[in-house]
């Protein structure tokens, strides 16, 4: 009973997320928030507040990651001894989540009502994750439109793997890399997230595409085909 209840609730992600919420949400209960901050002068405003908006300026432009360092836990490996695939996607969630945090991205669509949520995602699994071992969540975004994000998650550790063609030792840091997009809820609009956060006038209301180490614009632009397809293929179940 014990066992088959942690397998399907898996209580020490959420400890985790708990304790990363109260970390990262620490600054907003402060008694100047965004709206009291942004409500003033340019030149009376808080430098933590100024340099918040110029980090999520740098976000949304793709020229900042956010980076979210863990390590494999023994309740996060499956039975070949490595992270299990689904880890992998809790792992991006926790990253995920620091980061709309930190930039003021989810105060600010809460604050409109709205929230960021999963809309599609793929990822591509390269090396195996093993018990103990250290490694690096890195988000980036690398578009956006008038409702949704695009984010691309890098799993980065260290790694040094013999190469195919000779016997060398060549190190190799990715070990899964996951593309996503998020559309904010309830018909929400990221003009008004822009607005709330005082950074309207440094953005255009549309970023197509920003190249990535790890995922180039061509891919970009079939990851949007593939949804467009799919969800053409389910209005077509729904109404069939």
């Amino acid at each position: 009973g014990a066992l088959s209840c942690a397998t399907m609730f898996d209580y020490r992600y959420l400890l985790r997320t708990l304790a990363m919420s109260a970390r990262e949400l620490g600054w907003l209960h402060r008694r100047r928030p965004w709206k009291d901050a942004l409500s003033q002068a340019a030149e009376a405003q808080p430098a933590e507040i100024v340099q918040r908006q110029q980090q999520t300026l740098a976000f949304l432009r793709g020229t900042h990651v956010f980076e979210h360092h863990a390590r494999v836990k023994t309740n996060e490996i499956d039975w070949l001894r490595h992270m299990s695939n689904s880890k992998f996607l809790s792992a991006a969630d926790l990253g995920r989540f620091s980061t709309l945090i930190q930039t003021g991205i989810w105060e600010a669509a809460y604050e409109h009502k709205t929230v960021p949520v999963m809309a599609n995602a793929a990822i591509r699994y390269r090396r195996e994750l093993r018990l103990g071992q250290a490694y690096t969540v890195t988000t980036r975004c690398v578009g956006y439109d008038e409702v949704s994000l695009k984010l691309v998650h890098s799993f980065v550790a260290p790694f040094a793997v013999r190469g195919a063609r000779d016997s060398k030792v060549v190190e190799d840091d990715l070990a899964a890399v996951m593309l996503c997009r998020l559309q904010l809820s309830r018909k929400g609009k990221l003009e008004d997230v822009f607005r709330y956060l005082g950074i309207d006038n440094g953005l255009p209301l549309r970023r197509t595409s920003t190249p990535d180490p790890y995922v180039p614009s061509n891919v970009l632009r079939q990851f949007t085909d593939i949804e467009r397809a799919m969800l053409l293929a389910s209005d077509v179940d729904d109404h069939g």
